[in-house]
Protein backbone atom coordinates (compact mmCIF):
# COMPACT_ATOMS: atom_id res chain seq x y z
CA UNK A 1 0.00 0.00 0.00
CA UNK A 2 2.99 2.40 0.84
CA UNK A 3 4.73 1.70 -2.35
CA UNK A 4 1.57 2.47 -4.10
CA UNK A 5 0.89 5.50 -2.30
CA UNK A 6 4.80 6.85 -3.07
CA UNK A 7 4.26 6.23 -6.87
CA UNK A 8 1.03 7.97 -7.16
CA UNK A 9 2.73 10.51 -5.18
CA UNK A 10 5.37 10.59 -7.23
CA UNK A 11 3.14 10.73 -10.14
CA UNK A 12 1.49 13.53 -8.96
CA UNK A 13 4.29 15.67 -8.70
CA UNK A 14 5.84 15.42 -12.52
CA UNK A 15 2.07 15.94 -13.35
CA UNK A 16 2.45 19.05 -11.25
CA UNK A 17 6.00 19.60 -13.05
CA UNK A 18 4.33 19.51 -16.53
CA UNK A 19 1.41 21.82 -16.41
CA UNK A 20 3.78 24.45 -14.60
CA UNK A 21 5.90 24.02 -17.53
CA UNK A 22 3.09 24.23 -20.29
CA UNK A 23 1.65 26.77 -18.48
CA UNK A 24 5.18 28.52 -19.17
CA UNK A 25 5.31 28.23 -22.39
CA UNK A 26 1.41 29.29 -22.59
CA UNK A 27 2.20 32.93 -21.42
CA UNK A 28 5.24 32.87 -23.61
CA UNK A 29 3.45 32.32 -26.81
CA UNK A 30 0.70 34.46 -25.71
CA UNK A 31 3.24 37.41 -25.23
CA UNK A 32 4.96 36.71 -28.40
CA UNK A 33 1.44 37.30 -29.84
CA UNK A 34 1.42 40.10 -28.02
CA UNK A 35 4.21 41.73 -29.23
CA UNK A 36 3.86 40.98 -32.83
CA UNK A 37 0.61 42.54 -32.75
CA UNK A 38 2.31 45.59 -30.97
CA UNK A 39 4.64 45.44 -33.51
CA UNK A 40 2.80 45.55 -36.63
CA UNK A 41 0.33 48.49 -35.29
CA UNK A 42 3.04 50.57 -34.00
CA UNK A 43 4.90 49.92 -38.11
CA UNK A 44 7.46 48.36 -36.61
CA UNK A 45 7.38 45.77 -38.99
CA UNK A 46 5.42 44.81 -42.15
CA UNK A 47 2.31 43.00 -42.31
CA UNK A 48 4.32 40.72 -44.59
CA UNK A 49 6.89 40.11 -41.92
CA UNK A 50 4.53 39.30 -39.43
CA UNK A 51 2.49 37.10 -41.24
CA UNK A 52 5.86 35.16 -41.64
CA UNK A 53 7.17 35.48 -37.62
CA UNK A 54 3.24 34.31 -37.06
CA UNK A 55 3.29 31.73 -39.37
CA UNK A 56 6.75 30.55 -37.50
CA UNK A 57 5.46 30.82 -34.54
CA UNK A 58 2.11 28.92 -35.35
CA UNK A 59 4.08 26.02 -36.98
CA UNK A 60 0.76 25.75 -39.24
CA UNK A 61 -1.69 26.21 -36.59
CA UNK A 62 -4.29 28.52 -35.98
CA UNK A 63 -4.40 30.87 -32.83
CA UNK A 64 -7.39 28.96 -31.83
CA UNK A 65 -5.72 25.76 -32.54
CA UNK A 66 -2.66 26.63 -30.49
CA UNK A 67 -4.30 27.84 -27.69
CA UNK A 68 -6.59 24.71 -27.45
CA UNK A 69 -3.62 22.57 -27.79
CA UNK A 70 -1.97 24.50 -24.28
CA UNK A 71 -6.07 24.20 -22.53
CA UNK A 72 -6.65 20.53 -23.18
CA UNK A 73 -3.20 19.52 -22.36
CA UNK A 74 -3.46 21.57 -18.76
CA UNK A 75 -7.36 19.98 -18.51
CA UNK A 76 -5.95 16.51 -18.98
CA UNK A 77 -2.71 17.07 -16.74
CA UNK A 78 -5.88 18.37 -14.07
CA UNK A 79 -7.80 15.18 -14.66
CA UNK A 80 -5.06 12.56 -14.10
CA UNK A 81 -4.23 14.35 -11.12
CA UNK A 82 -7.67 14.24 -9.49
CA UNK A 83 -7.97 10.59 -10.36
CA UNK A 84 -4.77 9.83 -8.85
CA UNK A 85 -5.86 11.62 -5.78
CA UNK A 86 -8.90 9.75 -5.58
CA UNK A 87 -6.83 6.86 -5.95
CA UNK A 88 -5.13 7.55 -2.76
CA UNK A 89 -8.09 8.43 -0.97
CA UNK A 90 -9.36 4.69 -1.86
CA UNK A 91 -6.19 3.27 -0.71
CA UNK A 92 -5.87 4.93 2.83
CA UNK A 93 -9.81 4.57 3.19
CA UNK A 94 -11.50 2.04 1.15
CA UNK A 95 -15.02 2.03 0.64
CA UNK A 96 -16.90 -0.78 2.88
CA UNK A 97 -18.44 -3.66 0.84
CA UNK A 98 -22.05 -2.96 0.42
CA UNK A 99 -24.25 -6.09 0.23
CA UNK A 100 -27.66 -5.41 -1.19
CA UNK A 101 -30.54 -8.03 -0.90
CA UNK A 102 -32.65 -8.10 -3.31
CA UNK A 103 -36.39 -8.82 -2.59
CA UNK A 104 -38.31 -10.69 -4.35
CA UNK A 105 -42.03 -10.69 -5.03
CA UNK A 106 -44.60 -11.62 -3.12
CA UNK A 107 -46.15 -13.60 -5.17
CA UNK A 108 -43.56 -16.70 -6.89
CA UNK A 109 -43.90 -17.54 -10.74
CA UNK A 110 -44.75 -20.99 -11.28
CA UNK A 111 -42.50 -22.82 -13.46
CA UNK A 112 -44.42 -25.72 -15.76
CA UNK A 113 -44.65 -28.86 -13.83
CA UNK A 114 -41.94 -31.25 -15.25
CA UNK A 115 -43.21 -35.43 -15.38
CA UNK A 116 -41.20 -37.22 -12.63
CA UNK A 117 -40.48 -39.96 -14.66
CA UNK A 118 -37.82 -37.75 -16.91
CA UNK A 119 -35.61 -37.37 -13.53
CA UNK A 120 -36.28 -40.42 -12.09
CA UNK A 121 -32.36 -41.05 -11.30
CA UNK A 122 -30.46 -40.57 -8.38
CA UNK A 123 -30.20 -37.05 -6.72
CA UNK A 124 -26.57 -35.75 -7.29
CA UNK A 125 -25.02 -35.11 -4.36
CA UNK A 126 -21.49 -33.11 -5.99
CA UNK A 127 -20.99 -29.98 -5.06
CA UNK A 128 -18.46 -27.33 -6.20
CA UNK A 129 -14.79 -29.14 -6.58
CA UNK A 130 -14.49 -32.72 -6.40
CA UNK A 131 -11.52 -34.86 -6.90
CA UNK A 132 -12.25 -38.62 -8.91
CA UNK A 133 -10.52 -41.66 -7.13
CA UNK A 134 -7.73 -43.85 -8.99
CA UNK A 135 -9.68 -46.53 -10.23
CA UNK A 136 -11.83 -43.91 -11.99
CA UNK A 137 -9.16 -41.78 -12.93
CA UNK A 138 -7.53 -44.64 -14.85
CA UNK A 139 -10.96 -45.96 -16.26
CA UNK A 140 -11.30 -42.31 -17.92
CA UNK A 141 -8.28 -42.43 -19.17
CA UNK A 142 -8.09 -45.67 -20.50
CA UNK A 143 -12.24 -44.87 -22.22
CA UNK A 144 -10.11 -41.90 -23.72
CA UNK A 145 -7.15 -42.66 -24.89
CA UNK A 146 -5.16 -40.49 -22.84
CA UNK A 147 -1.91 -41.30 -21.23
CA UNK A 148 -0.32 -39.41 -17.97
CA UNK A 149 2.23 -37.89 -19.70
CA UNK A 150 0.13 -35.99 -22.26
CA UNK A 151 -1.81 -34.98 -18.91
CA UNK A 152 2.13 -33.64 -17.15
CA UNK A 153 2.53 -32.23 -20.84
CA UNK A 154 -0.82 -29.87 -21.00
CA UNK A 155 -0.55 -28.81 -17.59
CA UNK A 156 3.14 -27.76 -17.99
CA UNK A 157 2.27 -25.91 -21.32
CA UNK A 158 -1.00 -24.24 -19.51
CA UNK A 159 1.49 -22.70 -16.72
CA UNK A 160 3.91 -22.05 -19.46
CA UNK A 161 1.55 -19.98 -20.73
CA UNK A 162 -0.30 -18.27 -18.35
CA UNK A 163 -0.62 -14.41 -17.82
CA UNK A 164 0.97 -14.26 -14.42
CA UNK A 165 4.46 -15.47 -15.91
CA UNK A 166 4.75 -13.69 -19.09
CA UNK A 167 4.24 -10.32 -16.88
CA UNK A 168 7.18 -11.83 -14.74
CA UNK A 169 9.33 -12.78 -17.61
CA UNK A 170 8.42 -9.70 -19.36
CA UNK A 171 9.83 -6.94 -16.20
CA UNK A 172 12.58 -9.23 -15.34
CA UNK A 173 15.45 -6.93 -14.34
CA UNK A 174 18.39 -8.94 -12.91
CA UNK A 175 18.74 -13.08 -13.52
CA UNK A 176 21.43 -14.49 -11.30
CA UNK A 177 23.90 -17.46 -11.66
CA UNK A 178 25.65 -19.95 -10.12
CA UNK A 179 29.12 -18.08 -10.50
CA UNK A 180 27.83 -14.69 -9.36
CA UNK A 181 26.19 -15.91 -6.38
CA UNK A 182 29.52 -17.78 -5.32
CA UNK A 183 31.59 -14.42 -6.07
CA UNK A 184 29.00 -12.64 -3.87
CA UNK A 185 29.27 -15.43 -1.05
CA UNK A 186 32.80 -14.70 -0.39
CA UNK A 187 33.67 -10.98 -1.55
CA UNK A 188 30.27 -9.32 -1.46
CA UNK A 189 31.59 -7.20 1.90
CA UNK A 190 34.74 -6.98 0.25
CA UNK A 191 33.26 -5.49 -2.96
CA UNK A 192 31.00 -2.90 -0.62
CA UNK A 193 33.88 -1.70 0.79
CA UNK A 194 35.85 -0.72 -2.29
CA UNK A 195 32.69 1.10 -3.50
CA UNK A 196 32.37 3.04 -0.53
CA UNK A 197 36.51 3.56 -0.19
CA UNK A 198 36.89 4.48 -4.30
CA UNK A 199 33.74 5.45 -5.79
CA UNK A 200 34.93 8.12 -7.96
CA UNK A 201 37.71 4.87 -9.59
CA UNK A 202 34.48 2.53 -10.36
CA UNK A 203 32.17 5.27 -11.06
CA UNK A 204 33.10 4.56 -14.69
CA UNK A 205 32.62 0.92 -14.14
CA UNK A 206 29.30 1.04 -12.68
CA UNK A 207 28.03 3.60 -15.77
CA UNK A 208 29.56 0.89 -17.85
CA UNK A 209 27.46 -1.29 -16.91
CA UNK A 210 24.23 0.81 -17.07
CA UNK A 211 25.14 1.00 -21.07
CA UNK A 212 25.94 -2.03 -21.72
CA UNK A 213 23.06 -3.01 -20.55
CA UNK A 214 24.48 -6.39 -18.45
CA UNK A 215 22.20 -8.12 -15.96
CA UNK A 216 24.05 -7.74 -13.42
CA UNK A 217 24.14 -5.56 -10.40
CA UNK A 218 27.57 -3.00 -9.99
CA UNK A 219 28.38 -4.43 -6.30
CA UNK A 220 27.79 -8.32 -8.41
CA UNK A 221 29.91 -7.31 -11.26
CA UNK A 222 32.56 -6.03 -8.79
CA UNK A 223 32.70 -9.03 -6.75
CA UNK A 224 32.93 -11.37 -10.13
CA UNK A 225 36.35 -9.65 -10.81
CA UNK A 226 37.65 -10.00 -7.65
CA UNK A 227 36.82 -13.46 -7.66
CA UNK A 228 37.95 -14.61 -11.64
CA UNK A 229 40.88 -12.42 -10.21
CA UNK A 230 42.23 -14.79 -7.59
CA UNK A 231 40.73 -18.15 -9.14
CA UNK A 232 43.25 -16.78 -12.26
CA UNK A 233 46.44 -17.24 -10.10
CA UNK A 234 46.24 -20.73 -9.10
CA UNK A 235 44.87 -21.51 -12.60
CA UNK A 236 47.24 -20.05 -14.09
CA UNK A 237 50.37 -21.75 -11.55
CA UNK A 238 48.83 -24.51 -11.97
CA UNK A 239 49.56 -24.57 -16.15
CA UNK A 240 52.85 -23.28 -15.87
CA UNK A 241 54.25 -25.66 -13.79
CA UNK A 242 52.87 -28.43 -15.72
CA UNK A 243 54.50 -27.01 -18.96
CA UNK A 244 57.48 -25.77 -17.85
CA UNK A 245 58.54 -27.29 -14.37
CA UNK A 246 59.95 -24.18 -13.14
CA UNK A 247 58.62 -22.01 -10.09
CA UNK A 248 59.66 -18.62 -11.16
CA UNK A 249 58.31 -18.88 -14.38
CA UNK A 250 55.12 -20.02 -12.76
CA UNK A 251 55.15 -17.46 -9.98
CA UNK A 252 55.54 -14.83 -13.08
CA UNK A 253 52.98 -16.14 -15.00
CA UNK A 254 50.32 -16.39 -12.40
CA UNK A 255 50.66 -13.01 -11.82
CA UNK A 256 50.16 -12.21 -15.65
CA UNK A 257 47.18 -14.37 -15.67
CA UNK A 258 45.47 -12.36 -12.45
CA UNK A 259 46.53 -9.28 -14.18
CA UNK A 260 45.37 -10.08 -17.77
CA UNK A 261 42.02 -11.56 -16.02
CA UNK A 262 41.49 -8.35 -13.92
CA UNK A 263 41.89 -6.17 -16.76
CA UNK A 264 39.93 -8.27 -19.33
CA UNK A 265 36.85 -8.04 -17.14
CA UNK A 266 37.10 -4.32 -16.10
CA UNK A 267 37.35 -3.73 -20.23
CA UNK A 268 34.42 -6.54 -21.25
CA UNK A 269 31.41 -3.61 -20.74
CA UNK A 270 32.77 -0.94 -22.86
CA UNK A 271 33.74 -3.37 -25.36
CA UNK A 272 30.13 -4.46 -24.69
CA UNK A 273 28.79 -0.67 -24.96
CA UNK A 274 30.75 0.42 -28.71
CA UNK A 275 29.54 -2.97 -29.78
CA UNK A 276 25.94 -1.58 -28.80
CA UNK A 277 26.43 1.71 -30.10
CA UNK A 278 27.03 0.20 -33.72
CA UNK A 279 24.49 -2.14 -33.49
CA UNK A 280 21.95 0.70 -32.41
CA UNK A 281 23.63 2.92 -35.23
CA UNK A 282 22.79 -0.08 -38.00
CA UNK A 283 19.18 -0.62 -37.05
CA UNK A 284 18.05 2.61 -35.85
CA UNK A 285 17.81 3.96 -39.72
CA UNK A 286 14.92 1.43 -40.36
CA UNK A 287 13.44 2.20 -37.02
CA UNK A 288 12.97 5.57 -37.34
CA UNK A 289 11.30 5.01 -41.16
CA UNK A 290 9.32 2.54 -39.27
CA UNK A 291 8.24 5.10 -36.37
CA UNK A 292 7.65 7.56 -39.00
CA UNK A 293 5.64 5.50 -40.66
CA UNK A 294 3.49 4.55 -37.51
CA UNK A 295 3.03 8.13 -36.40
CA UNK A 296 1.57 9.06 -39.91
CA UNK A 297 -0.97 6.59 -39.49
CA UNK A 298 -1.94 8.69 -36.57
CA UNK A 299 -0.65 6.49 -33.45
CA UNK A 300 0.63 8.31 -30.11
CA UNK A 301 3.91 8.38 -29.18
CA UNK A 302 3.89 5.62 -26.24
CA UNK A 303 1.61 3.26 -28.99
CA UNK A 304 4.91 4.15 -31.72
CA UNK A 305 7.47 2.89 -29.02
CA UNK A 306 5.02 -0.61 -27.82
CA UNK A 307 4.67 -1.11 -31.80
CA UNK A 308 8.44 -0.73 -32.54
CA UNK A 309 9.62 -3.28 -29.37
CA UNK A 310 6.70 -5.74 -29.58
CA UNK A 311 7.62 -6.13 -33.57
CA UNK A 312 11.32 -8.44 -32.43
CA UNK A 313 12.83 -6.68 -35.50
CA UNK A 314 15.24 -4.41 -33.27
CA UNK A 315 17.66 -6.52 -31.52
CA UNK A 316 19.46 -4.25 -30.12
CA UNK A 317 16.92 -1.75 -30.01
CA UNK A 318 14.27 -3.32 -28.20
CA UNK A 319 16.02 -2.86 -24.17
CA UNK A 320 16.09 0.88 -25.00
CA UNK A 321 12.34 0.88 -26.45
CA UNK A 322 11.24 -1.68 -23.20
CA UNK A 323 13.03 1.23 -21.19
CA UNK A 324 11.05 4.24 -22.04
CA UNK A 325 7.75 1.53 -21.76
CA UNK A 326 8.94 0.61 -18.28
CA UNK A 327 9.33 3.89 -16.94
CA UNK A 328 5.74 5.22 -18.22
CA UNK A 329 3.57 1.54 -17.68
CA UNK A 330 5.78 0.53 -13.80
CA UNK A 331 7.24 3.92 -12.52
CA UNK A 332 4.20 6.07 -14.21
CA UNK A 333 6.18 8.43 -15.35
CA UNK A 334 4.94 11.00 -18.54
CA UNK A 335 6.00 10.20 -21.81
CA UNK A 336 8.41 13.26 -21.83
CA UNK A 337 10.36 11.80 -18.30
CA UNK A 338 10.59 8.49 -19.34
CA UNK A 339 12.16 9.95 -23.12
CA UNK A 340 14.59 12.11 -21.27
CA UNK A 341 15.55 8.82 -18.07
CA UNK A 342 15.93 6.81 -20.99
CA UNK A 343 18.06 8.90 -23.20
CA UNK A 344 20.57 9.36 -20.21
CA UNK A 345 21.20 5.42 -19.97
CA UNK A 346 21.45 5.05 -24.12
CA UNK A 347 24.92 4.50 -25.68
CA UNK A 348 24.18 5.42 -29.17
CA UNK A 349 24.19 8.91 -29.73
CA UNK A 350 22.13 9.37 -32.19
CA UNK A 351 19.16 7.31 -30.12
CA UNK A 352 20.17 10.41 -27.58
CA UNK A 353 19.87 12.91 -30.18
CA UNK A 354 16.07 11.13 -31.84
CA UNK A 355 14.77 11.34 -27.86
CA UNK A 356 15.87 14.64 -27.28
CA UNK A 357 13.89 15.63 -30.79
CA UNK A 358 11.03 13.95 -29.78
CA UNK A 359 11.25 15.58 -26.26
CA UNK A 360 11.42 19.25 -27.68
CA UNK A 361 8.66 18.15 -30.29
CA UNK A 362 6.21 17.19 -27.84
CA UNK A 363 6.84 20.18 -25.07
CA UNK A 364 6.75 22.68 -27.62
CA UNK A 365 3.52 21.50 -29.20
CA UNK A 366 5.20 20.71 -32.83
CA UNK A 367 4.33 18.16 -35.41
CA UNK A 368 5.40 14.94 -34.47
CA UNK A 369 4.59 13.45 -37.73
CA UNK A 370 6.71 15.72 -39.68
CA UNK A 371 9.57 15.42 -37.52
CA UNK A 372 9.87 11.84 -37.66
CA UNK A 373 9.49 12.06 -41.73
CA UNK A 374 12.20 14.40 -41.96
CA UNK A 375 14.44 12.48 -39.52
CA UNK A 376 13.53 9.22 -41.26
CA UNK A 377 14.41 11.29 -44.78
CA UNK A 378 17.91 12.61 -43.08
CA UNK A 379 18.65 8.79 -41.24
CA UNK A 380 18.31 7.35 -45.11
CA UNK A 381 20.56 9.89 -47.07
CA UNK A 382 23.22 9.62 -44.05
CA UNK A 383 22.81 5.89 -44.91
CA UNK A 384 23.39 5.92 -48.13
CA UNK A 385 26.21 8.07 -48.13
CA UNK A 386 27.88 5.53 -45.33
CA UNK A 387 27.00 3.03 -48.05
CA UNK A 388 28.66 4.77 -50.87
CA UNK A 389 31.94 5.11 -48.64
CA UNK A 390 32.05 1.60 -47.53
CA UNK A 391 31.91 0.04 -50.85
CA UNK A 392 34.80 2.56 -51.97
CA UNK A 393 36.68 2.09 -49.14
CA UNK A 394 35.76 -2.56 -50.05
CA UNK A 395 37.65 -1.55 -53.73
CA UNK A 396 40.72 -0.26 -51.94
CA UNK A 397 40.82 -3.61 -49.76
CA UNK A 398 40.68 -5.63 -52.18
CA UNK A 399 43.37 -3.94 -54.16
CA UNK A 400 45.37 -4.34 -51.01
CA UNK A 401 44.47 -8.08 -50.49
CA UNK A 402 45.51 -8.90 -53.82
CA UNK A 403 48.98 -7.00 -53.62
CA UNK A 404 49.73 -8.48 -50.60
CA UNK A 405 48.10 -12.40 -50.08
CA UNK A 406 48.00 -13.02 -53.45
CA UNK A 407 50.59 -11.39 -55.95
CA UNK A 408 53.44 -11.63 -52.59
CA UNK A 409 53.29 -14.98 -51.63
CA UNK A 410 53.62 -16.37 -55.70
CA UNK A 411 56.63 -13.91 -55.83
CA UNK A 412 57.80 -15.35 -52.27
CA UNK A 413 57.82 -18.99 -53.68
CA UNK A 414 59.37 -18.13 -56.93
CA UNK A 415 62.55 -16.32 -54.92
CA UNK A 416 62.43 -19.04 -52.39
CA UNK A 417 62.65 -21.71 -55.48
CA UNK A 418 65.54 -19.62 -56.77
CA UNK A 419 67.71 -19.02 -53.29
CA UNK A 420 67.22 -22.77 -52.95
CA UNK A 421 69.15 -23.52 -55.94
CA UNK A 422 71.99 -21.34 -55.41
CA UNK A 423 72.20 -22.35 -51.50
CA UNK A 424 70.06 -24.54 -49.92
CA UNK A 425 70.47 -22.54 -46.30
CA UNK A 426 69.10 -19.36 -45.90
CA UNK A 427 71.35 -18.14 -42.11
CA UNK A 428 70.27 -20.69 -39.73
CA UNK A 429 67.43 -22.15 -41.58
CA UNK A 430 66.69 -24.27 -44.62
CA UNK A 431 65.35 -22.73 -47.58
CA UNK A 432 62.60 -25.49 -47.01
CA UNK A 433 61.64 -24.46 -43.23
CA UNK A 434 61.51 -20.96 -44.61
CA UNK A 435 58.75 -21.76 -46.89
CA UNK A 436 56.59 -24.01 -44.46
CA UNK A 437 56.37 -21.12 -42.08
CA UNK A 438 55.41 -19.25 -44.67
CA UNK A 439 52.73 -21.38 -46.19
CA UNK A 440 51.20 -23.20 -42.95
CA UNK A 441 51.95 -19.66 -40.31
CA UNK A 442 52.24 -16.26 -42.19
CA UNK A 443 49.47 -16.71 -44.74
CA UNK A 444 47.04 -18.27 -43.02
CA UNK A 445 47.47 -15.74 -40.09
CA UNK A 446 47.22 -12.58 -42.70
CA UNK A 447 44.34 -14.02 -44.11
CA UNK A 448 42.28 -14.39 -40.54
CA UNK A 449 43.96 -10.69 -39.60
CA UNK A 450 42.51 -9.32 -42.64
CA UNK A 451 39.10 -11.04 -42.13
CA UNK A 452 39.13 -9.53 -38.90
CA UNK A 453 40.05 -5.76 -40.12
CA UNK A 454 36.90 -6.13 -42.12
CA UNK A 455 34.26 -7.57 -39.81
CA UNK A 456 35.92 -4.02 -37.47
CA UNK A 457 35.26 -1.60 -40.37
CA UNK A 458 32.10 -3.22 -41.80
CA UNK A 459 30.32 -2.68 -38.07
CA UNK A 460 30.95 0.83 -38.43
CA UNK A 461 28.90 1.31 -41.11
Amino acid sequence: MVSNIQQTSKRINELTQEIKSVQVYKERFLKQLKELDLQLSSGGITKLEHRRKLASLLKGKTNKEALNYYNVTLSNSYNEIKADISQIYKIIQPEKSTYIQFRGSKREKELPKTEKHLFAGKKSEIQGEFALSKEKEKLYMAELNIKEEDIKKFIKSQKKDSPKSSVLAEYTVYKTNPYSKMANTYLENVSFKLTKKYPQLLEPLFEALKLANIKLLSKTYLSIILFSTILAFPIAGILTFILTLSILKTILYAFLGSILTLFLLYAYPFSVINGRRKKIKNELVFAIVHMAAVAGSGAKPTRIFKLLADSKEYTELEPELRKILNYMNIFGYSLTTSLRAASETTPSPEFKELLNGIISTVETGGDIKRYLSDKADDALNRYRLDQTKYLSAISAYSDIYTGILIAAPLLFVVILAIIEKISPDFGTMTVNTIASIGTFVLLPFLNIAFILFLEITKSDI
